[in-house]
């Protein structure tokens, strides 16, 4: 599992959506740092309005987990595989 992270930059008026188009005052990343977030947005690689990002993490089945800033990425990981497991189960 690899984890990145959801960032919500403020855009200069005019900005666009590099999907739909459409004027948006922020754009919607993942990557791993606000930093590598803003390069691909400034390089055109990346960079949504919030529709168009919602419609992208609900169709490729992304799951969104809050991140505590004291969490362990491991403990995450595992609790996450758990939950898959216990899920699974249930389905059968």
């Amino acid at each position: 599992m690899y984890i990145s992270k959801l960032f919500k930059i403020p855009m200069e008026e005019g900005w666009k959506c590099n999907y739909c188009r459409w004027p948006a005052s922020h754009a919607c990343v993942i990557a791993d740092t606000e930093e590598e977030a803003r390069r691909l947005i400034q390089n055109e690689e990346a960079g949504l309005c919030g529709e168009c990002m919602t419609d992208l993490l609900s169709e490729q089945g992304y799951a969104i987990v809050k991140i505590e800033e004291d969490d362990d990425v491991f403990t995450i990981a595992e609790q996450l595989l758990r939950f898959a497991i216990k899920g699974n189960k249930s389905d059968k």
